[in-house]
């Protein structure tokens, strides 16, 4: 996913999921502007030495570049049967315990209604900010 044209956060990188919200952009010309949520997924079992949290640190970080109405970010980690939940602010993280997603169904779909169908303040937008689209300057001769 590319960064802004104007140059900002413009670093390419490929998350393995995410949300967004439904629209009609086009798949090619989705930003960072664009995740509400963001997803890494992995086939190796969970240790605690998988690069999933590092690379979930970097993608988080070009989302607040991107998006600076957000209070948070959160972000899910699947390491094969495992989920864990990532809350990043501007200050640091915390990271939930891992646990199996069939041994524990409730909390995945808990978690998954959650982030799909909770209001923009349960995934960290902040409702006092409002973003218009930013309007070319108009320089006249």
């Amino acid at each position: 996913m590319p960064g802004n044209p104007d140059g900002v956060g413009a670093f390419h990188h490929k998350p393995d999921l995410i949300l967004i919200e439904k629209s009609d952009v086009p798949i090619d010309s989705l930003s960072w502007m664009n995740p509400k949520v963001i997803v890494e997924c992995t086939s190796q079992g969970w240790k605690p030495s998988l690069p999933i949290a590092k690379t979930l640190h970097t993608k988080v970080y070009l989302i607040f570049l991107d998006q600076p109405w957000r209070c948070f970010v959160l972000g899910l980690s699947i390491a094969k049967e495992e989920i864990q939940v990532h809350f990043y602010n501007r200050l640091g993280s915390s990271v939930s315990p891992h646990f199996n997603i069939h041994c524990n169904p409730k909390a995945f779909v808990g978690i998954l209604t959650s982030v799909m169908f909770g209001s923009w303040l349960c995934i960290g937008f902040d409702p006092t900010i409002t973003m218009r689209p930013i309007q070319p300057l108009h320089v006249s001769e």
